[in-house]
Protein backbone atom coordinates (compact mmCIF):
# COMPACT_ATOMS: atom_id res chain seq x y z
CA UNK A 1 0.00 0.00 0.00
CA UNK A 2 0.83 3.31 -0.66
CA UNK A 3 0.35 7.14 -0.53
CA UNK A 4 -1.82 8.96 1.67
CA UNK A 5 -5.71 8.29 1.69
CA UNK A 6 -8.39 10.89 1.71
CA UNK A 7 -11.98 10.75 2.16
CA UNK A 8 -13.69 10.27 -1.37
CA UNK A 9 -17.01 12.89 -0.55
CA UNK A 10 -19.03 13.41 -3.45
CA UNK A 11 -16.64 11.11 -6.20
CA UNK A 12 -14.45 12.97 -8.29
CA UNK A 13 -15.20 11.07 -12.37
CA UNK A 14 -11.92 10.07 -12.67
CA UNK A 15 -11.49 7.94 -9.50
CA UNK A 16 -12.09 4.01 -10.11
CA UNK A 17 -14.28 1.28 -8.84
CA UNK A 18 -12.76 -2.03 -8.02
CA UNK A 19 -14.59 -4.70 -9.16
CA UNK A 20 -15.87 -4.85 -5.66
CA UNK A 21 -17.17 -1.52 -4.95
CA UNK A 22 -20.87 -3.35 -5.02
CA UNK A 23 -19.63 -5.33 -2.23
CA UNK A 24 -18.38 -2.23 -0.03
CA UNK A 25 -21.51 -0.32 -0.33
CA UNK A 26 -23.22 -3.52 0.72
CA UNK A 27 -21.47 -3.73 3.84
CA UNK A 28 -21.28 0.16 4.44
CA UNK A 29 -17.87 0.79 4.49
CA UNK A 30 -16.67 4.42 5.06
CA UNK A 31 -15.09 5.28 1.57
CA UNK A 32 -12.14 7.33 0.56
CA UNK A 33 -10.04 8.17 -2.63
CA UNK A 34 -7.07 6.01 -2.68
CA UNK A 35 -4.48 6.00 -5.35
CA UNK A 36 -7.00 7.07 -8.01
CA UNK A 37 -9.59 4.53 -6.76
CA UNK A 38 -12.24 4.71 -4.68
CA UNK A 39 -11.59 2.14 -1.78
CA UNK A 40 -12.74 1.26 1.97
CA UNK A 41 -10.75 2.74 5.06
CA UNK A 42 -12.80 1.02 7.59
CA UNK A 43 -16.44 -0.91 7.70
CA UNK A 44 -18.82 -0.55 10.65
CA UNK A 45 -17.30 -2.28 13.43
CA UNK A 46 -14.23 -0.03 13.25
CA UNK A 47 -10.45 -0.19 12.49
CA UNK A 48 -9.09 -1.46 15.94
CA UNK A 49 -12.07 -4.74 15.87
CA UNK A 50 -10.95 -5.39 12.15
CA UNK A 51 -6.86 -5.31 13.02
CA UNK A 52 -7.60 -7.70 15.58
CA UNK A 53 -9.71 -9.68 13.76
CA UNK A 54 -7.15 -10.48 11.76
CA UNK A 55 -4.58 -11.12 13.77
CA UNK A 56 -7.24 -13.61 15.71
CA UNK A 57 -9.41 -15.20 12.99
CA UNK A 58 -9.91 -14.18 8.93
CA UNK A 59 -10.06 -11.06 7.00
CA UNK A 60 -10.96 -10.25 3.65
CA UNK A 61 -9.12 -7.20 1.70
CA UNK A 62 -9.76 -6.10 -1.38
CA UNK A 63 -6.85 -5.12 -3.15
CA UNK A 64 -7.64 -4.68 -6.75
CA UNK A 65 -6.15 -1.36 -7.05
CA UNK A 66 -3.02 -2.95 -6.95
CA UNK A 67 -0.82 -3.56 -10.46
CA UNK A 68 -1.23 -6.89 -12.16
CA UNK A 69 1.86 -7.37 -14.73
CA UNK A 70 2.40 -9.49 -17.30
CA UNK A 71 5.67 -9.69 -19.46
CA UNK A 72 6.26 -11.95 -22.15
CA UNK A 73 8.80 -13.04 -24.55
CA UNK A 74 11.48 -15.08 -25.36
CA UNK A 75 14.78 -15.18 -22.88
CA UNK A 76 12.48 -12.91 -20.42
CA UNK A 77 14.43 -14.26 -17.41
CA UNK A 78 17.74 -13.20 -18.55
CA UNK A 79 16.59 -9.53 -19.61
CA UNK A 80 14.76 -8.96 -16.12
CA UNK A 81 18.11 -9.54 -14.37
CA UNK A 82 19.49 -6.61 -15.96
CA UNK A 83 17.01 -4.57 -14.40
CA UNK A 84 15.78 -6.74 -10.89
CA UNK A 85 18.55 -7.79 -8.08
CA UNK A 86 17.04 -11.13 -8.41
CA UNK A 87 18.44 -14.77 -9.51
CA UNK A 88 15.41 -16.64 -11.24
CA UNK A 89 17.78 -19.45 -11.68
CA UNK A 90 18.27 -19.82 -8.22
CA UNK A 91 13.94 -19.57 -8.09
CA UNK A 92 11.82 -22.48 -8.59
CA UNK A 93 9.15 -22.73 -10.79
CA UNK A 94 5.79 -21.54 -9.01
CA UNK A 95 7.75 -19.41 -6.29
CA UNK A 96 7.12 -15.55 -5.77
CA UNK A 97 9.96 -13.48 -5.12
CA UNK A 98 9.62 -9.85 -2.63
CA UNK A 99 12.63 -7.80 -4.70
CA UNK A 100 12.95 -4.15 -5.87
CA UNK A 101 12.61 -2.11 -9.27
CA UNK A 102 15.77 0.29 -8.90
CA UNK A 103 17.14 3.25 -10.89
CA UNK A 104 20.79 3.27 -12.09
CA UNK A 105 22.14 5.21 -8.57
CA UNK A 106 20.13 1.91 -6.68
CA UNK A 107 17.17 4.02 -5.25
CA UNK A 108 13.94 2.54 -5.29
CA UNK A 109 11.40 3.12 -8.02
CA UNK A 110 8.99 0.31 -6.80
CA UNK A 111 9.01 -2.63 -4.38
CA UNK A 112 7.22 -4.90 -5.60
CA UNK A 113 6.35 -9.40 -6.52
CA UNK A 114 7.81 -11.08 -8.67
CA UNK A 115 6.00 -14.49 -9.88
CA UNK A 116 8.44 -17.27 -11.60
CA UNK A 117 6.02 -19.27 -13.96
CA UNK A 118 4.96 -22.92 -13.03
CA UNK A 119 6.72 -24.25 -16.19
CA UNK A 120 8.76 -23.44 -18.57
CA UNK A 121 6.93 -20.77 -20.30
CA UNK A 122 8.23 -16.77 -21.40
CA UNK A 123 6.28 -14.73 -19.31
CA UNK A 124 6.82 -13.48 -15.86
CA UNK A 125 3.89 -12.04 -12.74
CA UNK A 126 4.57 -9.39 -11.28
CA UNK A 127 2.13 -7.11 -8.38
CA UNK A 128 3.36 -3.37 -8.03
CA UNK A 129 2.04 -0.59 -6.02
CA UNK A 130 -1.31 1.36 -7.59
CA UNK A 131 0.72 4.75 -7.83
CA UNK A 132 3.59 3.45 -9.56
CA UNK A 133 1.80 1.42 -11.47
CA UNK A 134 2.34 4.00 -15.04
CA UNK A 135 6.35 4.54 -13.76
CA UNK A 136 6.51 0.70 -13.63
CA UNK A 137 5.63 0.44 -16.99
CA UNK A 138 7.69 3.12 -18.62
CA UNK A 139 10.97 1.23 -16.66
CA UNK A 140 10.22 -1.71 -17.61
CA UNK A 141 9.01 -0.99 -21.45
CA UNK A 142 12.41 1.62 -21.57
CA UNK A 143 14.63 -1.65 -20.49
CA UNK A 144 13.18 -3.92 -22.65
CA UNK A 145 13.37 -4.24 -26.16
CA UNK A 146 10.30 -4.43 -28.55
CA UNK A 147 10.50 -8.08 -28.52
CA UNK A 148 8.67 -7.88 -25.20
CA UNK A 149 4.94 -7.29 -24.54
CA UNK A 150 4.58 -5.36 -21.31
CA UNK A 151 0.78 -6.06 -20.41
CA UNK A 152 -1.36 -4.02 -17.41
CA UNK A 153 -4.10 -6.88 -16.41
CA UNK A 154 -7.05 -4.76 -15.89
CA UNK A 155 -9.63 -7.48 -16.21
CA UNK A 156 -8.89 -8.47 -12.80
CA UNK A 157 -9.06 -8.32 -9.11
CA UNK A 158 -7.22 -9.22 -6.65
CA UNK A 159 -8.69 -10.27 -2.84
CA UNK A 160 -6.39 -11.18 -0.02
CA UNK A 161 -7.64 -13.06 2.95
CA UNK A 162 -4.97 -12.80 5.72
CA UNK A 163 -5.11 -14.52 9.46
CA UNK A 164 -4.90 -18.02 11.13
CA UNK A 165 -7.73 -19.23 9.82
CA UNK A 166 -7.35 -18.31 6.31
CA UNK A 167 -5.84 -21.52 4.96
CA UNK A 168 -8.70 -23.45 5.74
CA UNK A 169 -11.71 -21.08 4.81
CA UNK A 170 -9.89 -21.09 1.48
CA UNK A 171 -9.88 -24.53 0.97
CA UNK A 172 -13.57 -24.75 1.25
CA UNK A 173 -13.45 -22.91 -2.06
CA UNK A 174 -10.58 -23.34 -3.76
CA UNK A 175 -9.13 -27.13 -2.61
CA UNK A 176 -5.49 -27.89 -2.62
CA UNK A 177 -4.00 -24.25 -0.70
CA UNK A 178 -3.84 -25.43 2.64
CA UNK A 179 -0.67 -27.35 1.51
CA UNK A 180 0.79 -24.41 -0.48
CA UNK A 181 4.37 -22.93 1.37
CA UNK A 182 4.68 -19.99 1.85
CA UNK A 183 5.84 -17.06 -1.44
CA UNK A 184 4.83 -19.74 -3.49
CA UNK A 185 1.84 -19.48 -5.97
CA UNK A 186 -0.57 -21.91 -8.20
CA UNK A 187 -3.21 -21.71 -10.92
CA UNK A 188 -7.01 -23.19 -9.44
CA UNK A 189 -9.99 -22.83 -10.46
CA UNK A 190 -13.31 -21.44 -9.23
CA UNK A 191 -16.82 -21.05 -11.39
CA UNK A 192 -15.34 -22.70 -14.21
CA UNK A 193 -12.27 -20.30 -14.60
CA UNK A 194 -8.30 -20.56 -13.73
CA UNK A 195 -7.41 -17.94 -10.53
CA UNK A 196 -4.40 -17.20 -9.47
CA UNK A 197 -3.69 -18.09 -5.72
CA UNK A 198 -0.54 -16.74 -4.23
CA UNK A 199 0.26 -17.57 -0.34
CA UNK A 200 1.73 -14.10 0.73
CA UNK A 201 0.07 -11.23 2.43
CA UNK A 202 0.94 -7.96 3.88
CA UNK A 203 -0.21 -8.32 7.39
CA UNK A 204 2.99 -10.27 8.69
CA UNK A 205 -0.21 -13.39 9.09
CA UNK A 206 -0.22 -16.62 7.06
CA UNK A 207 -2.68 -15.92 4.27
CA UNK A 208 -3.15 -15.52 0.60
CA UNK A 209 -3.87 -13.12 -2.64
CA UNK A 210 -6.39 -14.06 -5.06
CA UNK A 211 -5.56 -13.15 -8.73
CA UNK A 212 -9.13 -13.66 -10.34
CA UNK A 213 -11.51 -12.41 -13.40
CA UNK A 214 -12.93 -9.13 -12.04
CA UNK A 215 -16.36 -10.57 -12.98
CA UNK A 216 -16.34 -13.41 -10.46
CA UNK A 217 -14.69 -11.65 -7.75
CA UNK A 218 -17.74 -10.45 -6.03
CA UNK A 219 -19.21 -14.26 -5.87
CA UNK A 220 -15.81 -15.84 -4.48
CA UNK A 221 -15.61 -12.74 -1.92
CA UNK A 222 -19.34 -13.51 -1.09
CA UNK A 223 -18.72 -16.96 -0.61
CA UNK A 224 -15.59 -16.36 1.96
CA UNK A 225 -17.31 -13.99 3.61
CA UNK A 226 -20.36 -16.72 4.66
CA UNK A 227 -18.06 -18.01 6.88
CA UNK A 228 -18.75 -15.98 10.06
CA UNK A 229 -14.71 -16.18 10.96
CA UNK A 230 -14.31 -13.60 7.94
CA UNK A 231 -14.55 -9.63 8.14
CA UNK A 232 -14.34 -7.35 5.58
CA UNK A 233 -11.26 -5.11 6.49
CA UNK A 234 -10.27 -1.68 5.29
CA UNK A 235 -7.46 0.02 4.51
CA UNK A 236 -7.06 1.71 8.23
CA UNK A 237 -6.38 -2.07 9.90
CA UNK A 238 -3.90 -3.08 7.00
CA UNK A 239 -2.00 -0.32 7.42
CA UNK A 240 -1.78 -1.17 11.05
CA UNK A 241 -1.02 -4.76 10.13
CA UNK A 242 1.81 -3.90 8.01
CA UNK A 243 3.21 -1.25 10.57
CA UNK A 244 3.24 -4.17 13.46
CA UNK A 245 4.51 -6.53 11.13
CA UNK A 246 7.76 -4.55 10.16
CA UNK A 247 6.67 -4.02 6.37
CA UNK A 248 7.61 -0.99 4.18
CA UNK A 249 5.16 1.27 2.79
CA UNK A 250 6.08 2.56 -0.59
CA UNK A 251 6.05 6.45 -0.90
CA UNK A 252 7.03 6.54 3.20
CA UNK A 253 9.60 4.61 4.36
CA UNK A 254 10.86 4.00 0.91
CA UNK A 255 10.77 6.09 -2.18
CA UNK A 256 13.62 7.28 -4.74
CA UNK A 257 15.44 8.54 -1.97
CA UNK A 258 15.98 5.23 0.04
CA UNK A 259 18.33 2.20 -1.13
CA UNK A 260 17.62 -1.38 -0.12
CA UNK A 261 20.67 -1.36 2.03
CA UNK A 262 18.68 1.39 3.51
CA UNK A 263 15.67 -0.10 4.42
CA UNK A 264 16.83 -3.21 5.58
CA UNK A 265 16.29 -4.98 2.37
CA UNK A 266 19.60 -6.32 2.11
CA UNK A 267 18.02 -10.00 2.45
CA UNK A 268 16.39 -9.16 -0.62
CA UNK A 269 19.24 -9.30 -2.88
CA UNK A 270 20.79 -12.39 -4.54
CA UNK A 271 24.02 -12.62 -3.43
CA UNK A 272 24.78 -14.24 -7.13
CA UNK A 273 23.84 -10.90 -9.04
CA UNK A 274 25.76 -9.00 -5.94
CA UNK A 275 28.91 -10.43 -7.35
CA UNK A 276 27.69 -10.80 -10.77
CA UNK A 277 27.24 -6.87 -10.43
CA UNK A 278 25.34 -6.57 -13.42
CA UNK A 279 21.50 -5.40 -13.07
CA UNK A 280 20.77 -1.81 -12.41
CA UNK A 281 22.11 0.19 -9.07
CA UNK A 282 24.49 -2.85 -8.28
CA UNK A 283 27.26 -0.55 -8.00
CA UNK A 284 25.76 2.08 -5.22
CA UNK A 285 24.35 -1.31 -3.33
CA UNK A 286 27.99 -3.44 -3.28
CA UNK A 287 29.67 0.47 -2.24
CA UNK A 288 26.77 0.59 0.66
CA UNK A 289 27.38 -3.48 1.53
CA UNK A 290 30.83 -2.99 1.82
CA UNK A 291 31.32 0.90 3.75
CA UNK A 292 27.65 0.89 5.20
CA UNK A 293 25.00 3.24 4.32
CA UNK A 294 24.61 6.50 5.97
CA UNK A 295 20.85 6.23 7.47
CA UNK A 296 19.08 2.74 8.41
CA UNK A 297 14.89 2.19 8.77
CA UNK A 298 14.51 1.02 12.74
CA UNK A 299 11.89 0.48 14.81
CA UNK A 300 11.00 2.76 17.31
CA UNK A 301 8.79 2.33 20.36
CA UNK A 302 7.72 6.16 22.39
CA UNK A 303 8.13 5.49 25.80
CA UNK A 304 4.81 7.91 26.76
CA UNK A 305 1.38 6.53 25.16
CA UNK A 306 1.66 9.49 22.98
CA UNK A 307 2.01 8.30 18.57
CA UNK A 308 4.54 10.02 16.57
CA UNK A 309 3.70 9.76 12.86
CA UNK A 310 5.21 10.24 9.53
CA UNK A 311 7.29 13.39 9.45
CA UNK A 312 8.35 13.80 13.29
CA UNK A 313 11.79 14.21 14.01
CA UNK A 314 14.03 11.67 16.01
CA UNK A 315 16.67 13.67 18.26
CA UNK A 316 19.53 12.54 20.32
CA UNK A 317 19.85 13.35 23.99
CA UNK A 318 21.67 16.68 23.08
CA UNK A 319 18.93 17.62 21.47
CA UNK A 320 20.55 17.32 17.74
CA UNK A 321 17.99 15.68 15.17
CA UNK A 322 19.58 12.29 13.89
CA UNK A 323 17.13 11.14 11.95
CA UNK A 324 12.78 10.95 11.33
CA UNK A 325 10.12 9.27 11.16
CA UNK A 326 8.41 7.71 8.29
CA UNK A 327 5.49 5.89 9.16
CA UNK A 328 3.50 5.72 13.06
CA UNK A 329 0.63 4.90 14.90
CA UNK A 330 -0.77 2.98 17.73
CA UNK A 331 -0.35 -1.10 17.70
CA UNK A 332 -3.84 -2.58 18.52
CA UNK A 333 -1.92 -5.93 19.21
CA UNK A 334 1.22 -4.37 21.76
CA UNK A 335 -1.22 -1.59 22.63
CA UNK A 336 1.23 1.09 22.75
CA UNK A 337 2.25 3.42 19.94
CA UNK A 338 4.87 2.20 17.66
CA UNK A 339 7.03 4.10 14.51
CA UNK A 340 9.13 3.85 11.54
CA UNK A 341 12.00 5.75 10.78
CA UNK A 342 15.42 6.74 9.56
CA UNK A 343 18.44 7.21 12.11
CA UNK A 344 21.51 8.19 11.33
CA UNK A 345 24.19 5.46 11.81
CA UNK A 346 26.86 7.24 13.42
CA UNK A 347 24.49 8.21 15.86
CA UNK A 348 22.68 5.02 16.95
CA UNK A 349 23.83 3.94 20.46
CA UNK A 350 24.58 1.07 22.37
CA UNK A 351 21.68 2.21 24.73
CA UNK A 352 19.23 2.86 21.41
CA UNK A 353 17.82 5.47 23.36
CA UNK A 354 16.28 8.76 21.34
CA UNK A 355 13.69 11.23 21.30
CA UNK A 356 10.53 12.16 19.30
CA UNK A 357 9.21 15.42 19.22
CA UNK A 358 6.11 15.71 19.19
CA UNK A 359 3.90 19.18 19.75
CA UNK A 360 7.06 20.46 20.61
CA UNK A 361 7.87 18.07 23.20
CA UNK A 362 10.55 15.26 23.40
CA UNK A 363 9.40 11.93 24.10
CA UNK A 364 11.80 9.25 25.35
CA UNK A 365 11.82 6.33 22.69
CA UNK A 366 13.93 3.71 22.28
CA UNK A 367 15.07 2.01 18.92
CA UNK A 368 14.19 -1.85 18.51
CA UNK A 369 14.75 -4.34 15.67
CA UNK A 370 12.06 -5.38 13.12
CA UNK A 371 9.01 -6.45 13.41
CA UNK A 372 7.30 -5.47 16.31
CA UNK A 373 5.29 -8.48 16.03
CA UNK A 374 6.52 -11.38 14.54
CA UNK A 375 5.26 -12.62 11.30
CA UNK A 376 2.80 -16.45 11.20
CA UNK A 377 3.97 -17.39 7.93
CA UNK A 378 3.46 -20.95 6.53
CA UNK A 379 6.54 -22.56 5.82
CA UNK A 380 5.04 -26.12 5.49
CA UNK A 381 4.65 -29.06 7.56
Amino acid sequence: MERKMSEAVGYKENLKKTPLYKLHKENNAKLVEFSGHILPIQYETGILNEHNHTRDSAGLFDVSHMGQIKISGGLIFEALEKILPLSFSEMKHGQIKYTQLLNKDGRIIDDLMVYKPLNDSNHVRMVVNADCIQKDLNHLSSNLNNNFRVELLNDRALIALQGPLAANILNQYIPGVVDMPFMTFNISIFDGEKVLVSRCGYTGEDGYEISIPGRISYSLANKILSNKEVKLIGLGARDSLRMEAGLCLYGHDIDLNTTPIEAGLGWTLSKKRLKQGNFLGSKTIKKQINKGPGKILVGIKPLAKIPAREGTTIHDSDGKEIGIVTSGGYSPSLKVPISIGYIKVEKLNESQKVFLKVREKMIPSTCTNLPFVSHKYFKGN
